[in-house]
């Protein structure tokens, strides 16, 4: 251990004392003084780099954490966003598909001849047009209004605006899926229908239309037939119960009426 002793003399005074011994030192003994300074002000800015580089490795992991926080909280909220639409969908009870070809009935149209597979929900498209010609699967006014986005898809690959689409409209804003599917924004959907575009010439084209909330639908769009909700289900089998009911209840007046008495006015 260094011994640690006080002096009556100021600092001048020792700096003056110290450049007289080292006048009485010899050449080498000064430049060992000199290197042993060099080498101890190397060995402090080592060490001073060391802990230079140990506060930048810690800031930096401090950044690394930060940012792998930010992402984790954007990608939660992107989770999060997503659920609540899907939980929006479900809640309001809408079908994956809510266009119901088996709805409407096949016609002809401008040459085009449209037929209707119910079982399938498809509609096939034969024939030249002669204009353009629309079948509609929602008629023009039906104004199904969504709280939330859509998308429109169906239509054969390869359409185009002057070939064949699938359309919608909300307002005087027409959405076209060409093949690749359309996304509708929430609004009041004026009417959804098929086209062939004048002049054209198609044999077996088949539409396979799908009208789906956005939040249930993967990307590229996939066909489901329409299926009726369960409140829709639910409506149907209360107007089947309804109607066994009513003729249940008339079957039962008219049994009743046969073993009525005759009266003499029945024979007269």
């Amino acid at each position: 251990m260094d011994e640690k002793f006080y002096t009556p003399y100021s600092k001048a005074e020792i700096l003056r004392a110290f450049q007289r011994a080292l006048g009485d030192l010899t050449d080498p003994e000064i430049f060992a003084l000199i290197r042993n300074e060099q080498a101890a002000r190397e060995a402090a800015d080592t060490a001073l780099d060391a802990d230079i580089s140990a506060v930048a490795a810690d800031l930096s992991a401090n950044y690394a954490r930060a940012d792998a926080l930010a992402a984790e909280t954007a990608a939660r909220t992107a989770a999060d966003t997503a659920h609540e639409a899907v939980l929006c969908v479900l809640a309001d009870g809408a079908p994956k598909n809510a266009l119901n070809a088996g709805a409407v009935t096949g016609q002809t149209v401008n040459g085009i001849t449209w037929t209707v597979d119910a079982a399938n929900g498809t509609v096939t498209a034969n024939g030249t047009a002669s204009g353009n010609s629309f079948f509609y699967l929602w008629p023009v006014g039906t104004n199904a209004q969504y709280a939330y986005p859509t998308v429109l898809s169906g239509s054969p690959a390869g359409g185009t605006a002057a070939t064949y689409e699938l359309q919608a409209a909300i307002g005087s804003t027409v959405y076209h899926d060409y093949g690749s599917g359309a996304e509708i924004p929430a609004g009041e959907i004026r009417y959804v229908t098929c086209c062939v575009r004048n002049g054209n010439t198609v044999s077996d084209l088949v539409f396979r239309p799908m009208l789906c909330p956005a939040s249930l639908q993967p990307d590229p769009p996939q066909y489901e037939p329409y299926c009726p909700t369960l409140p829709e289900l639910y409506r149907m089998i209360r107007s089947m119960q309804q109607g066994r009911q009513a003729a249940a209840a008339a079957r039962a007046a008219d049994a009743s009426a046969e073993r009525l008495p005759e009266t003499e006015a029945d024979d007269a």
